[in-house]
Parts: structure tokens; sequence; C-alpha cells
């Protein structure tokens, strides 16, 4: 998923900005890709700040003009597979949250996988006992985070409190996920070593 940054969207929506061409075609890109795109109350804020500071622009954007900008984008026809974001891998860490779900999909398990952060995140899940989720190919980026491949096949072996559900039953996945999240810690795994978090 891509989450939008404030400097991006200044880039995108000011004309005078280094660059504006490409970062305005990137955000058309995105807004008209495939690829999940998360939206971000601060980053808006942060962005109509900028845009309309007297102190950084000798000719701010007017309020109007860059509620417009920010409205165009909250309300892109694609919006319907846009997530509203309220925490990003870089701000929050996974012992304020109970659970890790991993949705299967392969442009997202490739960009998981890609992300340092993402791996962080759930190692230290793990590594607090906490139930872990994951759907179909995204099997690939738990065993990419060291979390107990099987060293013949390479697959996930079963554990407490790691779910490697199939695409084709998620709502067995579902089922036994909610289960372990009711158990509210893996205890068995308390004591695991070799993960890095």
């Amino acid at each position: 998923m891509i989450l939008l940054d404030v400097n991006v969207l200044v880039y995108a929506y000011r004309e005078d900005s280094d660059d504006h061409r490409f970062y305005k075609n990137w955000l058309l890109d995105v807004l008209n890709g495939e690829q999940v795109f998360g939206l971000c109350d601060a980053v808006f804020s942060g962005f109509l700040r900028i845009v309309t500071h007297p102190k950084i622009y000798k000719v701010p954007s007017p309020l109007k003009s860059a509620l417009d900008f920010v409205e165009a984008i909250r309300s892109h026809p694609d919006s319907g597979s846009s997530i509203a974001v309220d925490f990003s891998l870089r701000t929050v860490s996974s012992v304020l949250f109970d659970a890790v779900f991993v949705p299967g999909g392969n442009k997202s398990v490739t960009a998981l996988s890609n992300e340092p952060d993402a791996q962080h995140f759930v190692n230290e899940a793990y590594k607090h006992c906490k139930a872990i989720a994951v759907i179909g190919d995204a099997a690939s980026f738990l065993n990419g985070c060291g979390l107990t491949p099987d060293k013949a096949t390479g697959k996930l072996v079963p554990e407490e409190g790691v779910i490697n559900g199939s695409s084709a039953n998620r709502a067995a996945a579902a089922d036994a996920f909610v289960k372990a999240v009711s158990q509210h810690r893996a205890w068995s795994r308390e004591n695991k070593k070799g993960i890095p978090a």
C-alpha cells in the first residue's frame, strides 16, 4: 500500500515546486492505478498548513484551492479502494495492537517483503506472543521474516497463534484467527529464540 506523503502532495500541487510535473504525474498514476493507497488526515493537514503559509511561499496557495485539491483526492472515483490510515509502520509499534493480519495478494506481499519496517512489526508481534494470520501467498512474507519455516519445504510450521489460511478457505482462517486473538497471547512462543525484533 502507498501512504500519500505531505511532500509529494505539495510538489504535485504547487506548480512552482521543483519537479512539479514528475510528482503530479506520479500522483495521477497512483490515483488511477491498481495498488491500494492510503489517506491520512495528518498528511492532508500538513499539506494545507504548508501550501497556504505566507512565510513559506511569497504567494501562498488560496485555502479554497488547496481544500479543493484535498477533496479531489478524497473523492477520487477509485477512493472505494483506498483506506483511511490511522497509523504508519514508521510511527507505531506492534505492541499497541492485539494481533496482526497479513492479507494475500502478490503486489501487497511483494511490497511488504521489501519493507524492513513491516518485517520488524511482525517479528515484534511474534516475540510478544500475539496472534498472527496470513492468507494465501502472504505466508511467504512470514517466511521472509524468519518465522518458523520448515527447512525441507520452506512452508510455515504450524504453531500456536500463527494462522496460515488458504485463499480457498478464508472463513476457517478467520475463525481460527478470532479464536487465537481471544486467547490474548500464544504463551508457547514466549521463550522462542532467533527472531530478530
